[in-house]
């Protein structure tokens, strides 16, 4: 054959479009090279041979960052060709990602199976973009998390494999994938003369009744259109999947959602520097060879194998926190703690929380950048370190890192800590679930977040998340002492981040944060300020929501308490009103708020609780709710309408949310005489 044929989407019933398929990746905050490497190696370690033996074999995961012949590449794609000569005459680079000791990409050449067929990796990855990846254990989904690939490059893809087909045989295949806006006017197939919705596919025409397209299996152009890209032909018994990403434009990608003050760390000026932090950044465990739930990986990018050196010392700490999770003689400097949960559960233990504290020597010498940024965590301050935490469940992706335990030591010391959960146990009751496939099925397609969540219908949540954030936090205080105190001025807003769990953050383009902290506030003092203080006390779930109790001491003269809920995102919020003009609910909804007096002048009281819904005043305080122009209640203002009297009491509001994966912010706020 002389090139690769094209099939064209076209417009119809129940088809997606190319824009549509590029915005389905939720997480638009973080660089897509992470995005990249978290989903790349995630889809090599889930298709792993099942011959293979843990500890013993490994997935090999080559990365590839070089240029190529982008007159040679043009031609060999039939409709698309002359745009792609446009780029001839630039410096033309790709990315590839090689592995081996997979299966490949196995299943029916035209990519079409029935829903009970199994190892239909080709017709997932390539042709059905929207099937989920369903093999137990597995990292998430081969779903909408492999539309990163479509969001670097110009969103041509090829995919080369190797299998070993029923007989015993072995089969090559090649096929290619485009996927763009289709509004675009100057786009790839712009000049098609079909409307076409943004998609395309490229291999052999063949004419079976159900598709006019199937991946190409000629070895001879096989070969030679890998060498286009200085890439060869698996042979022998390996088989295995090359995923190639062409025309990738560097700075562009190293620049995409790149924080200002971390242009200048030093693997922000190479795609392949970056890579390697990336891979250590998110894998190390699956790097160790202490890794007992599967295969260990071996990582390389132009061909030098991922090591943890000087450069990136402090993934060696964190390494040397998950070997300890398996092994009964931990390092003297590791402090590990089991998380225990007394009831749903076969065995008692969650699973493993490691931590330690560091001297800057030993997690970052010789005046490498600030920890955090090789964490992709943003500090809250220069002047001390907070706790950074990592969790993990049986693929040995570092789901997320953490700094939201308010706990500082000075910036020449740094906590850090791992949760690794106990992948063998399960729920019990109310259905019987694997540990690990519950957290599974709380992840978005970045597999970034864990949340607890429904498992059967009319039955409370297990709070797995809770249990395990919850003891964390209050490991970490009993190590280290008290949260730190957050204090200022009466107008500055505190935050206190609430996660919920079952939906995002619109998609895009709302804010500037996208961190998400854990299932509840931290307790300690919010605001402290001229012998007026809030603190939180408790925090509490219940089937309705959740409950926050507060201990508020009001000693110096006040005019009014405002106390409102907020949407939070990093570096700004957004109240109530200005979330309503731009079209949507507010998603938080306080339910009620119970004032009960513990102390009025000094002296110790015994008052029965008033509830904000039953009565418009407490003690020397007129309590009216603060509502938007919809009428929506977003807070309450307890106004002093009698002579001003130091008080102490609790303060407890219920609340809820309708869209369950958002910070949630109470700001409280005293107007002085």
């Amino acid at each position: 054959m002389s090139m690769m044929n094209i099939e064209l989407l076209k417009k119809g019933w129940m088809t997606t479009s190319g824009s549509s398929l590029l915005r389905m990746m939720q997480n638009v905050s973080t660089p897509v090279l992470d995005l990249i490497v978290r989903e790349s190696l995630q889809n090599s370690l889930d298709a792993a041979k099942k011959t293979l033996t843990p500890k013993k074999d490994r997935i090999r995961v080559d990365f590839r960052y070089d240029s190529f012949n982008s007159k040679k590449l043009a031609d060999e794609f039939e409709g698309i060709s002359q745009k792609l000569h446009e780029y001839d005459n630039l410096n033309t680079k790709y990315i590839s990602i090689s592995d081996t000791n997979t299966v490949g990409l196995t299943g029916h050449l035209n990519g079409i199976f029935d829903p009970e067929e199994k190892d239909q990796h080709l017709g997932k990855l390539v042709f059905q973009i929207m099937k989920p990846q369903d093999n137990e254990g597995a990292g998430g989904s081969w779903g909408i998390g492999k539309t990163v690939y479509y969001r670097l490059g110009i969103g041509l893809i090829i995919y080369y494999s190797r299998i070993k087909c029923n007989d015993g045989n072995f089969e090559d295949r090649l096929v290619a994938a485009l996927v763009e806006d289709e509004n675009k006017k100057d786009g790839l197939l712009g000049g098609s003369r079909f409307k076409s919705l943004g998609t395309a596919f490229f291999g052999e025409r063949k004419e079976d009744g159900i598709n006019n397209l199937q991946a190409i299996t000629n070895k001879n152009y096989i070969k030679d259109f890998l060498s286009i890209f200085k890439l060869n032909v698996l042979d022998g018994d390996k088989t295995g999947t090359t995923i190639i990403i062409p025309y990738i434009d560097e700075e562009k990608a190293l620049n995409d959602n790149l924080p200002e003050n971390e242009g200048s760390v030093w693997w922000c000026n190479s795609i392949d520097e970056y890579l390697k932090v990336s891979i250590a950044r998110w894998y190390f465990p699956r790097l160790s060879k202490e890794y007992s739930y599967g295969c260990n990986l071996l990582a390389t990018i132009n061909g030098e194998p991922i090591n943890f050196d000087n450069e990136i010392p402090i993934f060696r700490k964190f390494k040397d926190l998950y070997d300890a999770a398996f092994s009964d003689n931990c390092p003297q400097w590791i402090k590990k703690i089991p998380i225990i949960r007394e009831r749903n559960l076969n065995e008692r233990v969650i699973g493993w929380f490691l931590y330690a504290k560091l001297n800057k020597s030993e997690f970052m010498p010789n005046n490498l950048p600030d920890v955090y940024s090789y964490c992709q965590i943003r500090r809250d301050s220069e002047e001390y370190n907070l706790p950074i935490i990592g969790y993990c469940r049986k693929p040995g992706m570092i789901t997320s890192y953490k700094n939201d335990i308010q706990i500082k030591t000075s910036t020449d010391e740094q906590i850090i800590g791992l949760f690794v959960l106990n992948s063998n146990n399960y729920i019990t009751s109310p259905i019987r679930l694997n540990l690990d496939e519950y957290l599974r099925r709380s992840e978005k397609s970045d597999h970034m977040y864990w949340f607890d969540h429904n498992i059967a219908k009319n039955k409370k949540q297990v709070a797995i998340v809770g249990n395990i954030k919850n003891q964390i936090k209050k490991e970490l205080e009993r190590a280290f002492g008290d949260n730190v105190q957050l204090s200022g001025e009466p107008e500055l807003n505190t935050v206190l981040a609430h996660i919920f769990g079952k939906k995002f953050m619109p998609d895009e383009g709302y804010g500037t944060n996208h961190s998400r902290n854990g299932s509840g506030g931290q307790t300690g003092t919010i605001l402290s300020h001229r012998n007026n203080s809030i603190k939180l006390i408790d925090t509490n779930y219940t089937y309705s929501g959740v409950l926050l109790i507060y201990k508020i001491t009001i000693n110096n003269k006040i005019k009014s308490l405002t106390i409102t809920n907020e949407i939070s995102t990093v570096g700004k919020a957004c109240d109530a009103n200005k979330w309503e003009e731009l079209g949507m609910n507010y998603p938080t909804k306080i339910t009620d708020a119970c004032f009960m007096c513990e102390s009025l002048e000094k002296k110790k009281v015994n008052r029965p609780p008033i509830l904000l819904s039953k009565c418009c005043n407490f003690e020397f305080f007129k309590l009216t709710n603060k509502k938007t122009s919809k009428g929506t209640v977003f807070g309450f203002k307890m106004d002093v309408i009698d002579s001003f009297k130091p008080i102490e009491f609790l303060l407890k509001i219920s609340f809820n949310s309708v869209d369950k994966m958002i910070q949630s912010t109470f700001n409280f706020n005293f107007e002085e005489e």
